[in-house]
């Protein structure tokens, strides 16, 4: 959630109120009316794993107002599109300059395989670049294709071969043959009418004809539980190179305590780098760009519509709150938090922020409820005091309780 930081409270209320409005409603904010920003954002994260990149081409609907429009990355560049445009390089459908600096994007328009070029301007690439050449994202699973091909195929066949070796399968060994006759079918014969056939539950069919010596069943090992031992050194390659601990992703039940903690430590460490691109590249230049866009639309219809600029020339300014660490010690960071904020180590600010929610609508909050609390005091002749030290009793016996 965006949290403006001008000078001016009022104009911070104003930005974010702004904001929020545009960014909750799908239809506002999606050109293709699907999700609002704050579901986007979700989407982005996705693609930034499975592709390396996400796009969204920033556009306006026919009122003026800003909308984003989602863009694969699969239709940006690819077979088709251009490799020069006059004197400039195109690299995998990015048009660069003589410092590598994106200037446009080929996208290619759905239902035709032509390209409409569109200016890095207009475009929100959020990816991670470590190259000084490099113009398009990396999956970041690609260190773990091959592994995850791997679990796909072994797993594929060992299912076939579990429902082969699942077929009743006889040797029949008939007087004077030279050897056994294997007899196997997986779907039988059920609409047999020889008297001579003998149907056993649509899996098998004998042909009883002859002098039969003897019958042998076959039985198989299959499946072999091998395979998830096979399938799990796989995973930890591929979790590996994603950059996540393996018992998180696949299983956490046998790490112990204090691996667990360390293990989910290693998880902030991923979770906050990935937030870190969602806020620096999709968050911050969308809220510039739609701040903008009200300031721009104040001044063309006179103050009628859009959004009044504010006192601070650097209203650009702005923090983004995230959810809740992942943790496993919730009551021990939550006590640990509550004691710094009350010894005035830890803003209230920085309190919420650390549980993922907003100061400002949790004080509302609290602030809403006292004075119901109030007006129903008055309503029923109680004084509020004796109300509220009913409450304060009933917390302190009950942390009492809790006190080890």
């Amino acid at each position: 959630m965006a949290k403006p930081e001008t000078i001016s409270k009022e104009d911070n209320d104003r930005f974010a109120a702004y904001f929020h409005n545009w960014a909750k409603s799908h239809i506002t904010c999606d050109r293709a009316g699907k999700n609002n920003f704050y579901e986007k954002q979700g989407q982005v994260a996705t693609h930034l794993i499975r592709d390396g990149e996400a796009f969204e081409v920033q556009q306006r609907s026919r009122f003026g107002t800003p909308q984003l429009l989602k863009v694969d990355a699969l239709f940006v560049g690819g077979t088709g599109s251009p490799y020069r445009d006059g004197k400039r390089e195109i690299v995998d459908g990015v048009r660069v300059d003589d410092y590598n600096k994106a200037l446009g994007y080929y996208i290619q328009v759905k239902g035709d395989r032509k390209f409409q070029y569109v200016s890095a301007n207009n475009v929100l690439h959020v990816a991670k670049f470590k190259e000084a050449d490099q113009q398009r994202g990396i999956s970041w699973l690609a260190g773990g294709m091959n592994s995850g091909r791997d679990i796909i195929d072994l797993t594929s066949l060992e299912k076939q071969a579990a429902k082969i070796h699942s077929a009743l399968a006889v040797l029949v060994k008939r007087k004077g043959d030279s050897g056994p006759d294997l007899k196997t079918t997986l779907g039988g014969n059920n609409s047999a009418t020889d008297a001579s056939q003998i149907d056993i539950e649509g899996a098998m069919m004998i042909d009883t004809k002859g002098d039969i010596e003897d019958v042998d069943l076959k039985t198989s090992g299959r499946p072999n539980l091998d395979i998830f031992k096979m399938n799990d050194a796989l995973a930890r390659d591929i979790c590996w190179n994603l950059g996540v601990p393996f018992e998180w992703a696949c299983d956490i039940t046998k790490a112990g305590g204090a691996n667990t903690r360390f293990i989910m430590a290693d998880v902030n460490i991923f979770i906050s780098e990935l937030q870190r691109l969602i806020k620096s590249r999709f968050c911050q230049p969308t809220y510039q760009w739609v701040i903008a866009s009200g300031f721009k639309q104040y001044r063309e219809t006179g103050g009628q519509m859009g959004l009044a600029p504010g006192a601070d020339p650097e209203w650009w300014k702005c923090g983004w709150s995230t959810p809740e660490k992942v943790t496993v010690d919730i009551g021990r960071d939550g006590k640990l938090l509550l004691e710094l904020r009350n010894q005035g180590l830890l803003t209230d600010e920085r309190y919420y922020a650390a549980l993922g929610q907003d100061s400002k609508t949790e004080k509302t909050q609290s602030i809403l409820e006292i004075k119901q609390d109030m007006e129903m005091c008055a309503s029923l002749d109680v004084p509020y005091e004796y109300f509220r030290q009913s409450l304060l009793s009933k917390t302190q016996g009950l942390q009492e309780n809790a006190t080890p």
